[in-house]
Protein backbone atom coordinates (compact mmCIF):
# COMPACT_ATOMS: atom_id res chain seq x y z
CA UNK A 1 0.00 0.00 0.00
CA UNK A 2 1.49 3.80 -0.91
CA UNK A 3 1.78 5.72 1.89
CA UNK A 4 -0.08 9.23 2.55
CA UNK A 5 1.82 11.81 1.64
CA UNK A 6 1.98 15.39 2.47
CA UNK A 7 1.79 18.31 0.44
CA UNK A 8 3.11 22.07 1.05
CA UNK A 9 2.93 24.99 -0.96
CA UNK A 10 5.88 26.77 -1.38
CA UNK A 11 6.81 30.41 -0.43
CA UNK A 12 6.24 31.60 -3.71
CA UNK A 13 2.43 29.69 -3.69
CA UNK A 14 1.71 31.65 -0.14
CA UNK A 15 2.87 34.70 -1.12
CA UNK A 16 0.38 34.78 -3.90
CA UNK A 17 -2.50 33.35 -1.53
CA UNK A 18 -2.10 36.73 0.92
CA UNK A 19 -2.24 38.65 -2.97
CA UNK A 20 -5.59 37.75 -3.70
CA UNK A 21 -7.02 37.83 -0.37
CA UNK A 22 -5.55 41.49 0.94
CA UNK A 23 -7.36 42.42 -2.87
CA UNK A 24 -10.36 40.96 -1.88
CA UNK A 25 -10.43 43.56 1.33
CA UNK A 26 -9.42 46.09 -0.54
CA UNK A 27 -12.73 45.32 -2.98
CA UNK A 28 -14.98 45.37 0.09
CA UNK A 29 -13.34 48.19 1.87
CA UNK A 30 -14.12 50.09 -1.36
CA UNK A 31 -17.86 48.96 -2.50
CA UNK A 32 -19.35 48.54 0.66
CA UNK A 33 -19.51 52.28 1.71
CA UNK A 34 -20.56 52.95 -1.74
CA UNK A 35 -23.58 51.04 -1.68
CA UNK A 36 -24.29 51.80 1.77
CA UNK A 37 -24.03 55.70 0.51
CA UNK A 38 -26.48 55.05 -2.05
CA UNK A 39 -28.94 53.73 -0.21
CA UNK A 40 -28.50 55.98 2.58
CA UNK A 41 -29.23 58.86 -0.02
CA UNK A 42 -32.07 57.00 -2.24
CA UNK A 43 -34.16 56.92 1.64
CA UNK A 44 -32.81 60.94 2.46
CA UNK A 45 -34.10 61.80 -0.85
CA UNK A 46 -37.07 60.08 -0.22
CA UNK A 47 -37.93 60.75 2.58
CA UNK A 48 -37.18 64.58 1.88
CA UNK A 49 -40.32 64.34 -0.77
CA UNK A 50 -42.55 62.48 1.06
CA UNK A 51 -42.13 65.57 3.94
CA UNK A 52 -42.80 68.30 0.90
CA UNK A 53 -46.04 66.81 -0.86
CA UNK A 54 -46.98 66.26 3.03
CA UNK A 55 -46.38 70.46 3.34
CA UNK A 56 -47.51 71.34 -0.06
CA UNK A 57 -50.87 69.54 0.58
CA UNK A 58 -50.72 71.01 4.13
CA UNK A 59 -50.17 75.02 3.24
CA UNK A 60 -53.16 74.32 0.16
CA UNK A 61 -55.31 73.42 2.97
CA UNK A 62 -54.81 75.78 5.85
CA UNK A 63 -55.68 78.65 3.06
CA UNK A 64 -59.24 76.62 2.36
CA UNK A 65 -59.83 76.57 6.25
CA UNK A 66 -58.64 80.56 6.23
CA UNK A 67 -61.43 81.14 3.32
CA UNK A 68 -63.68 79.23 4.96
CA UNK A 69 -63.24 81.55 8.31
CA UNK A 70 -63.60 84.69 6.02
CA UNK A 71 -66.55 83.48 4.90
CA UNK A 72 -68.11 83.17 8.33
CA UNK A 73 -66.97 86.73 9.66
CA UNK A 74 -67.65 89.22 7.29
CA UNK A 75 -65.43 91.55 8.89
CA UNK A 76 -61.73 89.70 7.70
CA UNK A 77 -60.22 91.43 5.52
CA UNK A 78 -62.96 94.71 4.94
CA UNK A 79 -60.65 97.19 6.65
CA UNK A 80 -56.87 95.73 5.42
CA UNK A 81 -56.49 93.85 8.44
CA UNK A 82 -55.73 90.35 8.69
CA UNK A 83 -54.59 88.07 11.60
CA UNK A 84 -52.36 85.56 11.12
CA UNK A 85 -53.89 82.11 11.57
CA UNK A 86 -51.64 78.59 12.81
CA UNK A 87 -53.10 75.90 11.29
CA UNK A 88 -52.12 72.62 12.13
CA UNK A 89 -52.93 69.60 9.13
CA UNK A 90 -50.98 65.64 9.82
CA UNK A 91 -48.57 67.30 12.39
CA UNK A 92 -47.50 69.99 10.13
CA UNK A 93 -48.13 73.22 11.37
CA UNK A 94 -48.90 76.23 8.66
CA UNK A 95 -48.61 79.96 9.11
CA UNK A 96 -51.45 81.72 6.90
CA UNK A 97 -51.03 85.50 6.29
CA UNK A 98 -53.23 87.99 4.51
CA UNK A 99 -54.22 91.16 3.60
CA UNK A 100 -57.14 92.95 2.55
CA UNK A 101 -57.72 95.59 -0.22
CA UNK A 102 -61.36 97.35 0.68
CA UNK A 103 -60.26 99.93 -2.09
CA UNK A 104 -60.12 97.24 -5.08
CA UNK A 105 -63.20 95.47 -3.52
CA UNK A 106 -65.48 98.56 -4.18
CA UNK A 107 -65.31 97.39 -7.74
CA UNK A 108 -66.76 94.09 -6.89
CA UNK A 109 -70.17 95.26 -5.55
CA UNK A 110 -71.74 96.19 -1.83
CA UNK A 111 -70.13 94.01 0.40
CA UNK A 112 -67.37 92.71 -1.08
CA UNK A 113 -64.33 91.79 -0.15
CA UNK A 114 -60.88 91.34 -1.90
CA UNK A 115 -58.61 88.95 0.61
CA UNK A 116 -54.52 87.75 -0.41
CA UNK A 117 -53.16 84.71 0.94
CA UNK A 118 -50.27 83.30 1.79
CA UNK A 119 -49.38 80.16 2.95
CA UNK A 120 -45.88 78.76 4.86
CA UNK A 121 -44.87 75.89 6.65
CA UNK A 122 -44.14 77.70 10.22
CA UNK A 123 -41.02 75.65 10.45
CA UNK A 124 -39.36 77.24 7.80
CA UNK A 125 -38.07 74.31 6.16
CA UNK A 126 -37.69 76.21 3.02
CA UNK A 127 -40.45 74.28 1.24
CA UNK A 128 -42.61 75.81 -1.27
CA UNK A 129 -45.38 78.59 -0.47
CA UNK A 130 -48.31 78.75 -1.91
CA UNK A 131 -50.66 82.29 -1.98
CA UNK A 132 -54.09 83.11 -3.15
CA UNK A 133 -55.98 85.87 -4.06
CA UNK A 134 -59.96 85.23 -3.14
CA UNK A 135 -63.11 87.82 -3.84
CA UNK A 136 -65.81 87.30 -1.61
CA UNK A 137 -69.51 89.09 -2.34
CA UNK A 138 -72.21 88.85 -0.94
CA UNK A 139 -74.87 87.54 -3.19
CA UNK A 140 -78.44 87.38 -1.73
CA UNK A 141 -77.26 87.31 2.25
CA UNK A 142 -74.62 84.81 1.14
CA UNK A 143 -70.96 84.79 0.67
CA UNK A 144 -69.49 83.26 -1.63
CA UNK A 145 -65.68 83.08 -2.10
CA UNK A 146 -63.85 82.69 -5.52
CA UNK A 147 -60.37 82.38 -5.85
CA UNK A 148 -58.98 84.23 -8.86
CA UNK A 149 -55.57 83.37 -8.86
CA UNK A 150 -53.38 80.33 -7.43
CA UNK A 151 -49.08 80.32 -7.36
CA UNK A 152 -46.66 78.57 -5.71
CA UNK A 153 -43.11 79.86 -4.68
CA UNK A 154 -44.03 83.43 -4.36
CA UNK A 155 -43.38 83.79 -0.81
CA UNK A 156 -45.24 86.83 -0.55
CA UNK A 157 -48.89 87.99 -0.09
CA UNK A 158 -50.55 88.67 -3.75
CA UNK A 159 -51.01 92.01 -5.53
CA UNK A 160 -53.70 92.30 -7.42
CA UNK A 161 -52.17 93.87 -10.48
CA UNK A 162 -55.84 94.69 -12.12
CA UNK A 163 -58.98 95.59 -10.63
CA UNK A 164 -60.05 91.78 -9.20
CA UNK A 165 -63.54 91.95 -11.00
CA UNK A 166 -62.90 92.65 -14.33
CA UNK A 167 -61.37 89.41 -15.54
CA UNK A 168 -58.84 89.60 -18.57
CA UNK A 169 -60.19 89.37 -21.94
CA UNK A 170 -59.88 86.29 -23.65
CA UNK A 171 -58.74 84.99 -27.07
CA UNK A 172 -60.70 83.27 -29.37
CA UNK A 173 -58.29 80.65 -31.99
CA UNK A 174 -59.45 79.50 -34.74
CA UNK A 175 -57.30 76.43 -34.97
CA UNK A 176 -59.63 73.19 -33.28
CA UNK A 177 -57.00 72.47 -30.90
CA UNK A 178 -53.78 73.63 -29.60
CA UNK A 179 -51.24 71.98 -27.38
CA UNK A 180 -48.61 72.88 -25.62
CA UNK A 181 -45.60 71.59 -22.99
CA UNK A 182 -47.73 73.70 -20.45
CA UNK A 183 -51.31 73.60 -21.48
CA UNK A 184 -54.18 71.85 -23.96
CA UNK A 185 -56.78 73.89 -25.18
CA UNK A 186 -59.85 72.68 -27.28
CA UNK A 187 -61.61 75.44 -28.50
CA UNK A 188 -65.27 74.60 -29.04
CA UNK A 189 -68.35 77.02 -29.73
CA UNK A 190 -71.75 75.84 -27.70
CA UNK A 191 -74.55 78.23 -27.92
CA UNK A 192 -78.30 77.98 -26.52
CA UNK A 193 -81.17 80.78 -26.42
CA UNK A 194 -82.41 80.88 -22.89
CA UNK A 195 -85.73 82.76 -22.28
CA UNK A 196 -86.35 84.96 -19.48
CA UNK A 197 -88.49 83.57 -16.18
CA UNK A 198 -91.30 85.86 -17.26
CA UNK A 199 -91.67 83.92 -21.02
CA UNK A 200 -92.53 80.69 -22.13
CA UNK A 201 -89.78 79.30 -24.32
CA UNK A 202 -90.70 80.93 -27.87
CA UNK A 203 -88.94 80.68 -31.48
CA UNK A 204 -90.73 83.57 -32.15
CA UNK A 205 -89.42 87.47 -32.96
CA UNK A 206 -90.44 89.12 -30.11
CA UNK A 207 -90.30 93.26 -29.34
CA UNK A 208 -89.09 92.77 -25.47
CA UNK A 209 -85.87 93.92 -24.70
CA UNK A 210 -85.02 90.87 -23.21
CA UNK A 211 -86.77 88.82 -25.43
CA UNK A 212 -83.42 86.32 -24.62
CA UNK A 213 -80.13 85.68 -23.88
CA UNK A 214 -77.37 83.81 -25.69
CA UNK A 215 -74.16 82.04 -23.74
CA UNK A 216 -71.72 80.56 -24.90
CA UNK A 217 -68.48 78.76 -24.15
CA UNK A 218 -65.90 80.56 -26.30
CA UNK A 219 -63.24 78.29 -25.25
CA UNK A 220 -62.12 75.80 -22.28
CA UNK A 221 -58.83 74.09 -21.57
CA UNK A 222 -56.38 72.38 -19.47
CA UNK A 223 -53.78 74.34 -17.72
CA UNK A 224 -50.93 72.58 -15.69
CA UNK A 225 -49.32 74.33 -12.50
CA UNK A 226 -46.26 73.30 -11.36
CA UNK A 227 -45.54 69.13 -11.65
CA UNK A 228 -48.46 67.70 -9.85
CA UNK A 229 -51.49 70.11 -9.81
CA UNK A 230 -53.94 71.21 -13.30
CA UNK A 231 -57.15 73.54 -13.22
CA UNK A 232 -59.88 73.30 -15.89
CA UNK A 233 -60.51 76.79 -17.56
CA UNK A 234 -63.14 78.52 -19.45
CA UNK A 235 -64.18 81.85 -21.11
CA UNK A 236 -67.99 82.49 -21.65
CA UNK A 237 -69.46 85.02 -23.70
CA UNK A 238 -73.10 86.71 -22.96
CA UNK A 239 -75.19 88.67 -25.82
CA UNK A 240 -78.56 89.59 -25.97
CA UNK A 241 -81.32 88.74 -28.56
CA UNK A 242 -79.61 91.40 -30.71
CA UNK A 243 -76.68 90.44 -30.14
CA UNK A 244 -75.41 93.32 -27.49
CA UNK A 245 -72.87 92.52 -24.92
CA UNK A 246 -73.79 91.72 -21.41
CA UNK A 247 -72.04 94.01 -19.36
CA UNK A 248 -72.02 93.16 -15.22
CA UNK A 249 -73.74 90.16 -15.99
CA UNK A 250 -73.41 87.61 -12.73
CA UNK A 251 -72.70 84.19 -14.13
CA UNK A 252 -72.92 80.89 -11.61
CA UNK A 253 -71.08 77.74 -13.00
CA UNK A 254 -71.32 74.41 -11.26
CA UNK A 255 -67.70 72.71 -11.01
CA UNK A 256 -67.71 69.16 -10.90
CA UNK A 257 -64.65 66.50 -10.96
CA UNK A 258 -64.02 62.71 -11.95
CA UNK A 259 -62.28 61.41 -8.88
CA UNK A 260 -59.92 58.49 -9.02
CA UNK A 261 -63.09 55.70 -8.86
CA UNK A 262 -64.39 57.06 -11.88
CA UNK A 263 -67.17 58.82 -9.90
CA UNK A 264 -68.53 62.78 -10.21
CA UNK A 265 -67.67 64.70 -7.11
CA UNK A 266 -69.58 68.11 -7.10
CA UNK A 267 -67.18 71.03 -6.00
CA UNK A 268 -68.29 74.62 -4.84
CA UNK A 269 -69.64 76.81 -7.85
CA UNK A 270 -67.84 79.84 -9.48
CA UNK A 271 -69.50 83.15 -9.96
CA UNK A 272 -67.73 85.77 -12.30
CA UNK A 273 -69.44 89.25 -13.47
CA UNK A 274 -68.60 89.77 -17.12
CA UNK A 275 -66.39 92.60 -18.67
CA UNK A 276 -66.90 95.02 -20.66
CA UNK A 277 -67.14 92.56 -23.49
CA UNK A 278 -69.50 90.31 -22.00
CA UNK A 279 -66.94 87.84 -21.23
CA UNK A 280 -66.24 85.97 -17.72
CA UNK A 281 -63.66 83.69 -17.37
CA UNK A 282 -64.10 80.68 -14.99
CA UNK A 283 -60.97 79.23 -13.54
CA UNK A 284 -61.70 76.18 -10.91
CA UNK A 285 -59.52 75.21 -7.62
CA UNK A 286 -56.64 73.17 -8.36
CA UNK A 287 -56.12 69.50 -8.69
CA UNK A 288 -53.84 66.92 -9.02
CA UNK A 289 -53.05 65.19 -11.58
CA UNK A 290 -51.72 61.42 -10.63
CA UNK A 291 -52.03 59.04 -7.08
CA UNK A 292 -54.86 58.61 -5.19
CA UNK A 293 -56.14 61.73 -5.54
CA UNK A 294 -56.03 62.43 -9.07
CA UNK A 295 -58.65 64.31 -10.81
CA UNK A 296 -59.23 63.21 -14.60
CA UNK A 297 -61.46 65.21 -15.68
CA UNK A 298 -63.65 68.87 -14.64
CA UNK A 299 -66.99 69.68 -15.68
CA UNK A 300 -68.72 72.93 -15.78
CA UNK A 301 -71.67 74.12 -16.33
CA UNK A 302 -73.67 77.24 -16.15
CA UNK A 303 -76.18 77.23 -13.55
CA UNK A 304 -77.48 81.02 -13.20
CA UNK A 305 -76.89 84.30 -14.90
CA UNK A 306 -78.35 87.42 -13.43
CA UNK A 307 -78.03 90.81 -15.41
CA UNK A 308 -76.82 94.26 -13.82
CA UNK A 309 -80.42 95.24 -13.20
CA UNK A 310 -81.18 92.21 -10.98
CA UNK A 311 -83.24 90.07 -13.81
CA UNK A 312 -82.46 86.76 -13.83
CA UNK A 313 -83.30 83.68 -16.36
CA UNK A 314 -84.57 80.18 -15.11
CA UNK A 315 -81.09 78.21 -14.93
CA UNK A 316 -83.44 74.68 -15.81
CA UNK A 317 -83.54 76.44 -19.06
CA UNK A 318 -79.82 76.50 -19.61
CA UNK A 319 -77.35 73.78 -18.43
CA UNK A 320 -74.79 74.69 -20.71
CA UNK A 321 -71.79 72.04 -20.20
CA UNK A 322 -68.18 71.49 -21.48
CA UNK A 323 -66.02 68.70 -19.95
CA UNK A 324 -62.29 69.19 -19.70
CA UNK A 325 -59.45 66.55 -19.59
CA UNK A 326 -56.46 66.73 -17.51
CA UNK A 327 -53.48 67.18 -19.28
Amino acid sequence: MRAAQTFRAGRGQQGASLVVVLAFMAFVAAVVPAVLGLAFTGLRVSAEASEQRDEAYAAESAIEVAVATAVQDPTVGSNGACETLAVTLDGVVVEVTCRGYPDLAKSCGEGSRVIGYLAAPASGSGASSLSALVVFQDLEGDQVATTTDWDTDSGEVPVPTSTPCDFPEATTTTAPSTTTTTSTTTTTTTTTTVPPTTTAPTTTTTTEPLGGLTTEWLSEKSVRKGSTKWYAEGVVQLRDRDGGKLKGTRVVVEVEYLDSDGEWVDAPDVTKKTDGDGRAVIRSKRYRRSGDDSVSAIRLTIVGLEDSRGREWDPDAFPVTVAVKAP
